[in-house]
């Protein structure tokens, strides 16, 4: 089994941005601020121990965080998403390991695909949290939502 290819969504300047990789070896090559440190930073968040930033989202959805609890929420919240796929070689002993985490079979069974993706816990207790936080004052609030998710801590606990 090896990682042929992933995607990224939401993080950064990464709106929707899928790289695949070559069987030996694959380097990013680009100018500056095209996304290369961008894109090895969304795996090493999922898979490492780097925890999110509210910044860590791409400016486009940033806009939908601040539009929740004024009165104009978005229908979603936004998620950042990191999809891993993996080519299978269904005569090895790691097939048996990695049929587990499949939901369906087919009879070209090649590929696996798993979903890391950082979403909101609750809109409820995000919005009573953020309330207590930053009142409503008059029609309007001190700070946005995503200032208040970018406090210490926030984005983590919901």
């Amino acid at each position: 089994m090896r990682l042929s290819r992933i995607s990224i969504r939401n993080f950064r300047r990464l709106k929707d941005v899928a790289i695949s990789f070559e069987v030996d070896e694959t380097v990013f090559v680009g100018p500056n601020n095209s996304g290369k440190t961008s894109a090895t930073a969304a795996v090493r968040s999922f898979l490492g121990r780097r925890d999110f930033k509210i910044h860590d989202f791409s400016a486009c959805v940033i806009k939908k965080f601040d539009c929740f609890g004024s009165g104009q929420e978005p229908e979603i919240i936004p998620s950042i998403q990191l999809d891993l796929w993996f080519t299978v070689d269904p005569d090895t002993i790691s097939f048996g390991q990695v049929i587990s985490l499949s939901t369906g079979v087919s009879q070209d069974f090649t590929e696996i695909g798993i979903r890391c993706s950082l979403e909101l816990k609750s809109k409820e207790n995000l919005l009573v949290d953020y309330q207590s936080a930053f009142p409503d004052k008059d029609g309007s609030r001190d700070r946005n939502l995503s200032h208040f998710l970018g406090l210490d801590g926030k984005l983590k606990q919901h």
